[in-house]
Formats: structure tokens, sequence, C-alpha cells
């Protein structure tokens, strides 16, 4: 599906699209919220599933909601209304007053995730224990043992600010206009987070989702899983075949990047990268805004990447060919998933997508899980803003007001 943003939200577009077999172990969320004269504040976020949907359904129920209040409640203190001046402007604390607002942002949304694993995986094992029914306590435990990866984008409207934070291996790219010619805007590629940031706990860009929501039978001791095994599972802990964390606590990736002009950010799960890299992905983009610019989408032109040579062997050039790539689709996340699922093979997407395991699984890896997000920033000089209009497309043609 894809959206048309309302201007004081300073996002133009939003497309999503998700192609899994278990389409409940993948989301995606979004809300925005305009504190008085103060900024929009848009929140994007991606979910995926590990081991189950329950973790999965949980955060997306939860996280972006608790963010917002808060984060409306911090944004009243520094662009008070005529209603909350006295009662909430004149009252903030001298320390406070000096922490810039972005600073103040990042504390919440570092607060929300840490309280969120700890109700996951703490306060859910005092549930489960003291449960006096064990369907109930099997619930609770299901939703701590599975996992969830988590890509959230939250934009100040006023500053332009995007901050990004992450658990897992799901991330972000950023396209950025670098130059135009006769062929178009050309478009630089800013890996998100960067490949150099790091937590005490290791490589934001890592492939690892040690630093995942849940996972809880990778945090608890062997003694509470004993416990729980003899209670609930009735079989023996998966601490054996699974790396053991040590820890119940995750530490987010936070990375803040000013957003310019024209910029785009897609995100999107592990097996999108697992499938392009970050400037092919970008490039992607490039080949749909060119196509729409010209009024074309429906002609699927065939064009041809750069960057091959930073490929995986496995989904490399074939005979000799590089591969081609279409503009497959006007929702341009389902357009970047049509190319990662075809691999320039277009007449066997169709059974790839339908094929069941282990066929398919065996001849497409990212048909296990692929979601894609892509924001399109407000720009209104942008060929995609000519067409602007505040619905939301459906599947079935239909049509609803979006954030309203």
């Amino acid at each position: 599906m894809y959206y048309f943003a309302k201007p004081d939200t300073g996002v133009l577009r939003y497309d999503f699209a998700l192609d899994h077999r278990h389409p409940l172990w993948s989301s995606n969320d979004i809300r925005a919220v305009r504190i008085g004269d103060g900024p929009t504040w848009t929140c994007f976020a991606i979910y995926q599933g590990i081991y189950g949907p329950d973790t999965c359904a949980f955060v997306h129920r939860y996280l972006l909601d608790d963010i917002l209040n808060d984060v409306a409640q911090i944004t009243f203190k520094y662009y008070p209304t005529d209603d909350n001046h006295e009662e909430v402007g004149s009252a903030i604390p001298p320390e406070e007053a000096l922490k810039p607002l972005s600073e103040a942002v990042d504390n919440i949304i570092r607060d929300n995730f840490v309280q969120m694993q700890k109700y996951i995986v703490d306060n859910g094992l005092e549930e489960i224990l003291s449960s006096p029914s064990r369907s109930a306590a099997n619930g609770l435990l299901s939703r701590a043992v599975s996992g969830c990866t988590s890509f959230l984008a939250l934009y100040d409207s006023h500053s332009s600010l995007l901050n990004v934070v992450t658990t897992g291996n799901s991330r972000a790219v950023l396209g950025r206009r670098v130059q135009s010619g006769q062929a178009g805007w050309k478009y630089q590629a800013h890996e998100i987070p960067p490949p150099t940031l790091k937590t005490t706990s290791g490589d934001c860009s890592s492939d690892d989702n040690s630093n995942a929501f849940g996972l809880a039978m990778q945090r608890w001791n062997p003694d509470v899983q004993e416990r729980l095994d003899r209670g609930y599972l009735y079989k023996p802990p998966v601490v054996g075949d699974h790396k053991f964390l040590g820890s119940n606590a995750i530490e987010p990736c936070f990375h803040s990047i000013e957003i310019h002009r024209g910029d785009f950010l897609v995100a999107g799960t592990d097996a999108l990268w697992d499938a392009f890299t970050s400037k092919e992905v970008v490039d992607l983009v490039n080949v749909w805004l060119d196509q729409e610019h010209k009024g074309q989408s429906d002609a699927s032109p065939v064009v041809a990447l750069s960057g091959r040579q930073k490929i995986p062997q496995e989904n490399r050039q074939r005979s000799g060919i590089d591969k081609q790539f279409q503009c497959a689709d006007v929702n341009v996340a389902t357009h970047i998933i049509k190319n990662a699922i075809s691999q320039d093979r277009y007449s066997l997407t169709p059974g790839t997508q339908n094929a069941p395991d282990p066929q398919g699984t065996k001849y497409m890896k990212q048909r296990n899980g692929v979601g894609v997000l892509v924001i399109f920033f407000d720009d209104r000089r942008s060929p995609v803003h000519e067409n602007l209009i505040l619905v939301q497309s459906n599947a079935d043609g239909s049509t609803d007001d979006q954030w309203s």
C-alpha cells in the first residue's frame, strides 16, 4: 500500500510492501502528532518476528503509541500553548530547559525501548511463574521467547531532523540528490545506521540479532529455563542450540541525520540487504522516480544497475550477463521487492512467490520474509508531488482518509 501524507508532516509519501510466507511475523506502523505551534512528529516503524509472531505483535501494538505520548508531553514544555502555558510551559525545571529537545527525545525513545524489553522478558517471567492458568502462562511465554527486530524513524518537521533507532538486523539507507543532468537526478546512498556506528554490545550494522526484543530463552539463566521446561515446555532448554546472551537488556542503536530537500529513506528487513547493496536499493528508487517523472511507470523499462561487484556470488552474473531490473510497480516498495524476488527472471516471479516449502525456501530466501518501507520527504518540486492527494490507496482500489 502507499499513502500520500498531509503537508504539515514534512513527509510527502509513504510506501510499504510485505512479502512473507508468514505475514503475521512482520508488520509496519505509522503515527503522526502535531503539538500546538511546535513540530509535527511523524513516526515510522518496521518489525520482523524471530521464532514466531508474538513478540512482534506486542511491540507493534504498544511501542509507537508509548513513544509519541511521551514525546508529546515533553514537546509541550518547549512549545507551550495558551491552554498549557501557565501549568506546563512555565514549570520547566532549569536543568531541563537547557537540554535540547532532540536530546530529550532520544532519552524518551531509549527509555521506551528499554522498558519494552524489560516488560517482555523480566516482567513476563514474573507473570508466567505467578500465573494460576497454564494456558495464560504459555501465552506470556510465547511473547517472551520469540523475538522482534525493529527499525523506527521519528521525524521532526521543524528541525528536519530524522532520529533513527534500530534493534536487531533491520536497517535503512537514505538517498540524497547529488547532481542533475539530462537523465534526471542522481542519488547518493547513506547507510543507516552507518557501518562505523557501534554500541557497547557491538556493531550496529551487523547481521546479529542479539540486540532484538524478546529472545528470552537466550537470556534467562539455565535454572529458570529448567523450571519453565518442567512446568510448561516439556522439552530441553534451547541455550545449547543458540548463543547465550547473558543479559536481559537491549541497547538500541541511535543515529540522527538532517533531512535535505528531495531525500528519501528505504528501510527493510534483513532479506532486502541479502538481495541488494545499499547503493542498488537507492538506484532502484531512482529508476522508479525517473519513470514517475516521465509518466511511464506502466512501461516497465529494463534498467541495468551499477555496483554488481558487491552482490553475493549466488546472486551475481549468470552466463556473463549483468542482471537487469524493471520499473515493476506504482508502489515503490513493491517495485523493490519484485526486483529482489525476481533477480531479473521476471517470468519466474509468480511461481517463486507461490511455491510451497521447501521449494520456495530453496529458490528464494527473500520469500521467507522481506518487508520494505519507503519514505519520501516533502519536496514540492518533486514530480511525485504533482499528483498529491490526501488518501490511502488500498489493494482493492478503495480509498480512505489518512492521518486525519
